[in-house]
């Protein structure tokens, strides 16, 4: 009887502590989610063939999707999107904007590759 009830109180421990545990785990990790995702800003058109082959390439291409899946991705048409044209200076597309804290990091105008696109997103 003795060796049950040491083992029950063993489990019962153990249980708590995980269940304890993994609540706990959660909020050691809030500190990843807190921070947003940068944000890439997209400005095509659906009569621009760059535009077209560029995201063509970012549904097919497995590296540049996965870059592009690390951002927070925003699109605007550069010809219904008035507003946002002239927020962000916007006159030639496509055109790639990198945003972090609502400041622009880098910005690229027009559509050069895959490559090159790699390269300026990653």
């Amino acid at each position: 009887m003795s060796k049950l009830c040491v083992t029950l109180a063993i489990g019962i421990y153990i249980s708590a502590y995980a269940l304890l545990g993994f609540g706990r785990e959660a909020n050691r990790m809030d500190f990843l989610m807190s921070k947003p995702r940068p944000k890439l800003i997209i400005f095509s058109a659906n009569w621009c063939l760059p535009c077209k082959v560029a995201r063509k390439e970012m549904l097919e291409n497995v590296e540049l999707r996965r870059i592009v899946d690390s951002y927070e991705v925003i699109k605007y048409d550069f010809d219904l999107d008035k507003d946002a044209k002239k927020q962000y200076n916007v006159n030639k597309v496509p055109t790639y904007i990198i945003e972090s804290d609502n400041k622009e990091i880098r910005r690229q105008i027009g559509y050069r590759g895959t490559k090159q696109l790699i390269e300026f997103l990653d």
